[in-house]
């Protein structure tokens, strides 16, 4: 997906960022600047889906390739991961998987918590990113879910888990109400609909920011395109309406 990657949205200025949030953004920032595999691996978690991580990882990624060109950079998804998996099974070469991911400066895998339930992929994985570990080569993990540590102790023996117990964990929330009435402000301006929407109208569709960034980016797709086209959108109600629709029923109340 080389056109997603370099993507301009897909870097760190555009990610939400709170007080919860900074320490996490900051830290990942670091792993890049710096090239140095001292966060590893660096585990990035969030109980609700769509709060940033896959935007966190394309972020790594491509400020890792403005700063250092020369610098091997992957980005895989378990899907990747257990595609290939199946083909090297079936050559009965799983060495061949280990040796191809473990040469990346920097590899980047998203959706770990797919893999939950195949275990003989999981513990491929978990193999590998040992292996890179003890290479020194930087590991970015992101998964929907429970702690990495939970996983690790569960399908690994005591030895090899304490291989990991360095790992860096950090846990991406949902951003403040703040943050996402600021990210849609820029949205609107972005898209040319900063004339048109009134802010009552950004602060009723930030009021779904609970749902993850995602959601509330979907929501506010759907709600300017109503009122740019003459229907009722005017009233946290309305907006509410329209939410329903798509499924999003909790939003923050104050």
């Amino acid at each position: 997906m080389p056109g997603l990657w370099h993507n301009a949205k897909y870097c760190f200025d555009t990610i939400v960022v709170d007080s919860f949030n900074e320490p996490t953004i900051r830290t990942a920032h670091e792993i890049v600047k710096e090239a140095v595999a001292h966060h590893n691996p660096f585990c990035v978690y969030g109980t609700t889906r769509g709060v940033g991580k896959t935007h966190l990882l394309y972020a790594i990624r491509n400020e890792a390739s403005n700063l250092y060109p020369a610098l091997h950079t992957l980005y895989i998804s378990t899907e990747d991961i257990t595609s290939v998996l199946v083909k090297e099974c079936v050559k009965r070469m799983e060495h061949c998987f280990l040796e191809q991911y473990c040469k990346p400066d920097i590899l980047l895998i998203d959706d770990f918590d797919l893999l939950l339930g195949k275990e003989k992929t999981l513990m491929s994985l978990l193999l590998l990113v040992i292996l890179r570990c003890e290479q020194q080569k930087q590991t970015v993990i992101a998964w929907h879910g429970q702690p990495f540590s939970e996983i690790v102790f569960h399908y690994l023996s005591k030895s090899s888990s304490q291989q990991l117990e360095n790992s860096s964990i950090w846990n991406l929330q949902i951003p403040n109400f703040d943050a996402c009435f600021t990210l849609l402000k820029r949205d609107a301006h972005e898209q040319g609909y900063r004339e048109t929407l009134p802010d009552e109208i950004l602060t009723y569709v930030a009021n779904y920011g609970n749902n993850g960034i995602r959601s509330m980016r979907m929501l506010f797709q759907r709600v300017a395109l109503a009122f740019v086209q003459g229907k009722k959108t005017h009233t946290q109600e309305e907006v509410d309406t329209i939410a329903k629709k798509y499924g999003w029923l909790s939003r923050w109340d104050f």
